[in-house]
């Protein structure tokens, strides 16, 4: 899964995923644990579809790194020189 599929997938399927996740869990968690340690894209991508469907809540930290400076924000303030 990457996340242009999960862009592209009904809530209905995103809970399907972790259904199908939470059974692996429940039935070899050393098994699911190496899967999402070797591949760290579908870690990430599981976690975008958690938030997708509520299950938790970026942190406010989480959102403000990887939310671009709105036309109402200033960028980061530079160093000028006055004339």
């Amino acid at each position: 899964m990457s996340a242009a599929n999960i862009v592209g997938k009904s809530k209905k399927e995103l809970y399907d995923i972790m259904c199908e996740m939470k059974k692996l869990m429940e039935q070899n968690e050393e098994q699911a644990r190496q899967i999402l340690i070797e591949n760290p894209t579908l870690a990430r991508d599981l976690f975008h579809a958690q938030i997708m469907l509520g299950m938790v809540q970026p942190s406010p930290s989480h959102v403000h790194q990887s939310a671009p400076a709105g036309p109402n924000e200033k960028a980061a303030p530079t160093s000028e020189k006055k004339a």
